[in-house]
């Protein structure tokens, strides 16, 4: 079963003061099934952000269509899908416990500091204190670690990550992989944006690759290497680059 169904799916932004328009999507299509982890990248520019923010349905496509769990997007569940940018969940003026308190009360859902969240902070080394101080006090690193602590505490359906390493530490990148792969056993799609693609090909099943609005090449790394005809044990960095370098011609 897919999570996520998109057939030509276009958007633009028109010209605005000093803003030139342009056409974000150019008729992009993706397949993400069900408990997968699903990996989109591409040059800055190439339309990953847009695409994630219309399947979180904080914005509109102008063309195409967008199936969540085999339901049109326009009648998805409201917080099915969640979308996770840079600090996107928190409040920099809250603690780390304010803003779980906030966004799970806001949800619906009562808020207890359980074992599992307990174990969540300890991982991300935000020991006492430090979960009850404005964040804007703690480093970058500890505002995403709580953020990604946020999102994983929130279990939607599908989860939308926007560069969610940046400024993680080597070993704070571990525990995020490691907490992706947890949720995913119990059946959580994520769609990760990331330019890190030494950690995408570690964790995730399929990749697509978008250039100019584009989807130009997509699939595991085995299916987007045998389409391009690509030796089959090139790594995701290379068989980008070679699918760009052609792209670009």
């Amino acid at each position: 079963m897919y999570a996520i169904r998109a057939r030509g799916v276009e958007k633009s932004f028109k010209k605005f003061f000093f803003f030139c328009g342009k056409k974000a999507l150019n008729g992009v299509n993706l397949r993400v099934k069900k408990g997968e982890i699903h990996g989109i990248i591409g040059e800055n520019g190439s339309g990953k952000s847009t695409l994630t923010r219309i399947l979180s349905k904080s914005l509109y496509k102008d063309k195409g269509e967008v199936f969540l769990f085999g339901n049109p997007i326009e009648r998805a569940e409201r917080g099915q899908v969640l979308r996770v940018g840079l600090f996107s969940l928190v409040s920099l003026e809250l603690s780390a416990l304010e803003n779980l308190k906030f966004l799970l009360n806001a949800s619906g859902e009562a808020f207890r500091v359980t074992e599992e969240i307990s174990t969540l902070f300890d991982a991300f080394k935000i020991k006492g204190c430090f979960r009850n101080v404005s964040l804007k006090k703690l480093s970058s690193g500890k505002k995403q670690a709580v953020n990604l602590i946020c999102a994983i505490s929130l279990k939607r359906e599908i989860v939308l990550l926007d560069e969610p390493f940046l400024y993680l530490d080597v070993r704070s990148i571990e525990v995020c992989i490691k907490e992706i792969k947890k949720a995913q056993k119990k059946g959580i799609t994520f769609i990760i944006v990331s330019h890190n693609l030494e950690i995408l090909s570690r964790i995730c099943d399929s990749f697509s690759i978008l250039h100019l609005g584009k989807d130009i090449s997509s699939g595991s790394l085995r299916e987007i290497n045998q389409m391009n005809h690509f030796p089959k044990d090139t790594p995701l960095e290379e068989s980008y680059m070679m699918v760009l370098q052609r792209a670009k011609k």
